[in-house]
């Protein structure tokens, strides 16, 4: 096992020095990755903290056979896409409602 899949089986255990371990390692990268999204850095950091917190608090379910750089830029975009939407840079996909007719081809 990687020294990433070491620091991830410790984060499912809850240890926190592991969870510190992976936040330096992969902090850089996630915020570059979501600046790129947000375009702007102080966004882009906040988001990259909010996706560790909710790695953090989601650990037990998590998958140690897989890589941990997966989890972090997949919720590092889910964050991303929910500030943009908040601040309503990113519009929400409008809904149809399920009684709403279907136009005939």
């Amino acid at each position: 096992m990687d020294g990433d899949g070491r620091l991830f089986e410790g984060l499912k255990a809850g240890d926190t020095d592991a969870l510190e371990a992976l936040i330096g390692l992969w902090r850089p990268r996630a915020e570059g990755y979501a600046r790129k999204i947000l375009r702007e850095p102080t966004a882009a950091e906040d988001a990259v903290q909010e996706a560790f917190s909710r790695i953090w608090a989601a650990r037990a379910g998590l998958d140690p056979g897989r890589p941990f750089e997966n989890y972090l830029f997949t919720v590092v975009k889910r964050v991303c896409v929910d500030e943009l939407r908040r601040a309503g840079r990113f519009p929400a996909l409008p809904v149809q409602r399920e009684d709403a007719a279907v136009p005939a081809v």
